[in-house]
């Protein structure tokens, strides 16, 4: 019978020693002068107070003496200095956020060290100077972002209208050295302008549908919004406010943004009026005159009614239709872009001419080109940032990701990119692997580069709210993923934010875990956390609701779960991944070719995978637990997600080997590979039924705009067709 320690057993000797010194006096003390009421400053302070009293240190003069020492322009933007000379520490810099990023970096560094004992002096640079979250918004039924046609978004839409929501989210952003945040709808107007002409538009109240929602939502979000919709009955109001109410709303937010140090940016697609509910004959046609005032007016009075927005978003979407209109001398793309600019772009000229302020248009490459929106959009007195895909929609494969090279080639000297940063791979379990960020940072070219956008697009990263256990729905999103936002924050702000840094900021997390339990289970996060990139490395279909590798699953209206018969001639490795295809290697042996040594390949990967599994849950096992707070139960929950890696990485690793088995069976007759594929699909199937347990015991099912419902109990019995496909099997040509 194992034996459990009391809780008291394992606690760092830290939080049971009172801090004295050797004569056996009080706690130290620290002081931080601030001159000024600047509330991005004032927040600095407070982090820095917070931090000293979580480990032991008094507010009071006499001993650390920590100043704010100014702005000193000549180090540049988002620079911060500390100087220490004895119990003295002064942090000056380039600007306010130079400020605020130094002081932040004593908060954190009263976390890793548990006091300031051994503070030196340092001088940070940012690394990339643009490290944006990007938030689809789910405002309201009638004006959805792109991910609303999902239950994790409909949970969220009284959050949008909550200041202590946002207050949080920046708070969280800031820590995590985030500057910058893009609020993604597909058109925002309705609910957050009321547009001259056509005041009738603007909507009252909040709404949430009680329609559910399946398959039958069109992935360019066509019928995202319905007529059933809007019946009475068919939805509730989550909130009522005035549009005034709701302006007044958002200008705080943009204020909370402003004073973290963060801009604040509102991205638009095209083209969607729902929300306008065909009033005044405005549609969804580029040829309606009516349309085009309507949100080109929308525009300006965005403009008016929030001066304090950072910049605007622009795409060219995915609900553009050119059939039957007359072009004249234009193309398609000439057309929609000048449409565009039209709409968007002569507001914001005759707003900055009335107004002149630091403004950013972010035009993202989607359905055009460079050159056409070059030869558009050159007139724009403000910033204009283009904004690619890095890693197309799925950014957890293990290489070197070039998906925005052609973008970034036909980009002139001077002309900045915002990569994106796509996590369409996982939206629950809790990644937190050092290495694999630390690799894809330092891998990308940053010549062209102005920052990078970070967000999902098949979820909604504001709270929380499909936990099994209910105390811990409403967490926010930065918060249950605090390793991932905080690996890409800190090494996106500097790049020489090293891995034990990380594990003092994750001990300090768990303080009230012992030491045994929080390295193992920091050590099994390592290991677990790269089950996903390498299976995407092998198995791997482009597009957002194609590739879902925490279900082995895709959309329901694409291939669904993902079975053996879409992978036993899987063309569809990872093409910066340097693996070898199913298919090609198969091939290979059928053919008797030399495998290609430079490269990985099936047998290598499912070797990998099982390595990793095996590894992680020897790590997990060294867990011994009895929870008895919060954070022991989080402490203990986030174990769980990492057992749920270390299973799919067995289900994998398997599924894998039976696929390479199946094949040598079909390929080349060998009766006794049928019997192993068997054996290795028996075993992929269980790891999988374990897998299922053990993810529903940390998460409810929910449907997902881009992948179905992640329900992992109705993909297991898709898992056990796998076993009568292959038992079943009639040979075929590949």
């Amino acid at each position: 019978m194992k034996i459990h320690k009391p809780l008291w057993a394992f606690q760092p000797l830290f939080l049971l020693l009172p801090l004295v010194s050797c004569g056996g006096a009080a706690k130290e003390g620290v002081s931080v002068t601030l001159t000024g009421d600047d509330p991005v400053l004032s927040f600095a302070k407070e982090e820095i107070l917070s931090s000293a009293k979580a480990v032991g240190l008094e507010e009071r003069g006499g001993d650390y003496q920590i100043s704010f020492g100014g702005i000193d322009t000549q180090l540049g933007e988002q620079v911060y200095t500390l100087s220490v000379e004895g119990k003295n520490i002064t942090i000056k810099g380039g600007d306010t956020r130079g400020l605020l990023y130094g002081g932040l970096e004593v908060a954190d560094y009263l976390k890793e060290n548990h006091g300031l004992s051994g503070i030196k002096d340092k001088k940070v640079s940012p690394y990339i100077q643009e490290r944006m979250l990007k938030l689809n918004a789910p405002l309201d039924m009638r004006t959805p972002s792109y991910t609303d046609t999902g239950e994790n978004a409909q949970a969220q839409i009284k959050d949008m209208w909550d200041l202590s929501f946002w207050k949080e989210y920046f708070d969280a952003a800031a820590r995590n050295r985030f500057n910058a945040v893009n609020l993604w709808s597909l058109n925002p107007f309705p609910s957050l302008v009321k547009v001259p002409g056509y005041e009738d538009v603007a909507l009252a109240d909040v709404w949430k549908t009680k329609i559910p929602f399946d398959a039958t939502y069109s992935g360019n979000c066509a019928n995202a919004v319905r007529e059933e919709h809007w019946t009475e009955g068919s939805y509730e109001i989550v909130k009522t406010l005035s549009i005034d109410e709701k302006i007044a709303h958002f200008n705080s937010v943009i204020d909370l943004a402003h004073n973290r140090g963060i801009r604040f940016y509102i991205s638009v697609w095209n083209l969607y009026p729902f929300g306008e509910h065909g009033k005044h004959g405005i549609d969804a046609k580029l040829d309606n005159p009516v349309t085009k005032d309507y949100f080109t007016r929308s525009t300006e009075a965005l403009l008016s009614t929030y001066p304090k927005l950072d910049g605007m978003g622009i795409c060219t979407g995915e609900n553009l239709p050119m059939a039957d209109i007359d072009l004249g001398d234009l193309s398609a793309a000439e057309y929609k872009e000048q449409w565009l600019h039209d709409v968007y772009a002569e507001p914001i000229k005759a707003s900055l001419k009335a107004n002149p302020r630091e403004f950013k248009v972010i035009h993202r490459m989607h359905f055009t080109d460079y050159s056409v929106v070059a030869s558009i959009w050159g007139d724009l007195p403000c910033t204009m940032d283009i904004s690619a895909k890095y890693s197309s929609d799925h950014m957890f494969v293990n290489g070197v990701h070039h998906f925005a090279d052609e973008v970034l080639e036909a980009l002139p000297s001077g002309q900045k990119t915002l990569l994106e940063l796509r996590n369409n791979d996982f939206f629950n379990l809790r990644f937190g692997d050092y290495d694999f960020v630390h690799n894809y940072l330092a891998n990308m070219s940053l010549e062209k580069v102005s920052g990078i956008v970070m967000g999902s697009d098949g979820y909604v990263d504001g709270r929380e709210y499909f936990y099994a256990d209910e105390a811990f729905n409403g967490t926010l999103s930065l918060e249950k993923h605090f390793a991932f936002y905080q690996l890409f924050g800190h090494m996106a702000y500097d790049k020489d934010f090293s891995k034990e840094r990380f594990k003092g900021l994750f001990f300090y997390r768990f303080s009230s875990v012992s030491k045994e339990n929080v390295d193992a289970l920091f050590s099994a996060m390592q290991v677990a956390s790269k089950v996903i990139p390498t299976i995407s490395s092998l198995y791997f279909v482009d597009g957002d609701a194609n590739w879902y590798a925490e279900a082995c699953s895709s959309h329901p209206n694409t291939f669904g779960y993902l079975g053996i018969k879409r992978w036993v001639d899987s063309k569809s490795s990872h093409p910066y991944a340097n693996c070898l295809s199913i298919s090609e290697y198969c091939k290979a042996i059928k053919e008797g070719s030399e495998i290609d040594k430079s490269k990985d390949n099936p047998v290598t990967i499912s070797t990998v995978l099982l390595n990793l599994a095996k590894e992680a849950k020897e790590k997990l096992a060294l867990i011994s637990l009895s929870p008895a707070t919060k954070a022991e139960k989080e402490f203990l929950s986030l174990a769980g997600d990492q057992k749920c890696f270390a299973l799919l990485g067995e289900f994998y690793g398997h599924k894998v080997k039976s696929v390479i088995a199946l094949r040598e069976y079909n390929d080349l007759g060998k009766e006794e590979a049928k019997v192993a594929a068997l054996a290795e699909m028996n075993l992929s199937v269980d790891a999988y039924a374990s897998y299922a347990a053990a993810f529903h015991a940390n998460y409810k099912k929910m449907w997902l705009t881009w992948t179905g419902e992640n329900d992992m109990n109705a993909y297991l019995d898709k898992a056990k067709e796998d076993i009568d496909a292959i038992a079943s099997w009639k040979k075929r040509n590949y």
